[in-house]
């Protein structure tokens, strides 16, 4: 991906191994390859939907969004096969630039794109 001029996070490189590799082998075959760039391209975020989210996830208001806040979310929305705790962890190592155990929005907004 370096050498065609992308430079995916490590969050985007899970991410993207969770949803290419259909058997979970843990490699990409050209069959699931294939399919992946086949998929409808996701849209980039506009600020005001990258907002919304952020305040979807910040569930008691305070400006950030804990760990806890988003099992929360990822359970009540039944998304725990796409977002197991391993990722949500990932997440919260790749996006909590400042270490403080939560995410702020400028956080989260550098983390989604």
């Amino acid at each position: 991906m370096n050498k065609c001029d992308q430079f995916p996070t490590k969050l985007e490189l899970k991410l993207l191994m969770k949803q290419a590799d259909k058997d979970q082998n843990g490699v990409i075959t050209i069959d699931e390859f294939v399919d992946f760039m086949n998929t409808p391209k996701r849209c980039q975020y506009s600020s005001e939907e990258l907002l919304e989210q952020f305040r979807l996830f910040d569930k008691d208001k305070d400006g950030f969004i804990t760990r806890e806040e988003m099992i929360s979310i990822v359970a009540e929305f039944g998304l725990g096969g796409d977002f197991p705790r391993d990722v949500i962890d990932t997440l919260f190592q790749e996006a909590d630039t400042d270490g403080d155990g939560m995410i702020n929005l400028d956080e989260f907004v550098v983390a989604m794109k």
